[in-house]
């Protein structure tokens, strides 16, 4: 079972997705210096593995570094594939408001 798919399981500890996040942010900054096919095998693999949920989990995190680790992963991401980024984040806007509704009613 690879590491994402371990913090995708519901009984995941709060530290699990802050030492992922701390560690896919290592893996962007390191892939800067890639030449641009192993930069891409490197985001569609960890898309695949679905890095983005393992990121949006740690939004509402309190620590400033995690933050901003989770949004420098995004921006690489949106460098890679723009496209993608935007129907993640719009999906988990959606699905706030629609709790956010939910518990209103």
């Amino acid at each position: 079972m690879c590491r994402f798919a371990l913090l995708a399981d519901d009984t995941f500890t709060a530290e699990k997705p802050v030492q992922a996040v701390l560690f896919v942010q290592e893996l962007c900054t390191m892939a800067k210096a890639f030449p641009p096919p192993p930069r891409q095998d490197l985001f569609r693999a960890l898309l695949q593995h679905d890095i983005l949920d393992v990121v949006t989990r740690t939004f509402d995190h309190a620590d400033e570094r995690v933050l901003t680790a989770a949004k420098e992963i995004l921006m690489s991401v949106m460098a890679f594939r723009p496209t993608l980024l935007r129907t993640v984040l719009l999906g988990t806007r959606l699905s706030r408001a629609v709790a956010a509704r939910s518990r209103v009613r």
